[in-house]
């Protein structure tokens, strides 16, 4: 019973603690700050535990859920990292597109 509860605690905790990024991906329309490698390793681990938490012990839900929780946010961070949205601001700040910054310009006069 104790090891169930402070398993569930744990991987609620471990499962949470990426919400933050993908908030900030969210609202920021990327991910320019994280490492591609990072987030591939990490990919890499979840897909490989996922299946060998199974295979050796038999399903164990808190344990499950945690790895389907981190998968879940890993794969939203991933999107933002390989596909961020254009993210427009106002004349003379830096607009960065897919990666690419420029200070942005308006001035569209024919003279």
């Amino acid at each position: 019973m104790i090891a169930q509860i402070l398993g569930w605690a744990g991987s609620i905790g471990f499962a949470t603690c990426c919400f933050p990024q993908v908030i900030q991906c969210v609202k920021q329309g990327h991910a320019h700050g994280i490492s591609l490698s990072f987030l591939l390793l990490w990919l890499m681990g979840e897909v490989c535990c996922i299946p060998a938490s199974i295979m050796e012990a038999g399903p164990i839900w808190w344990l499950l859920t945690n790895y389907v929780i981190n998968l879940l946010c890993l794969l939203v961070i991933l999107f933002y990292k390989l596909f961020p949205l254009d993210i427009w601001v106002p004349e003379g700040m830096v607009m960065c597109v897919r990666g690419v910054c420029q200070e942005t310009n308006m001035d569209n006069s024919n003279d």
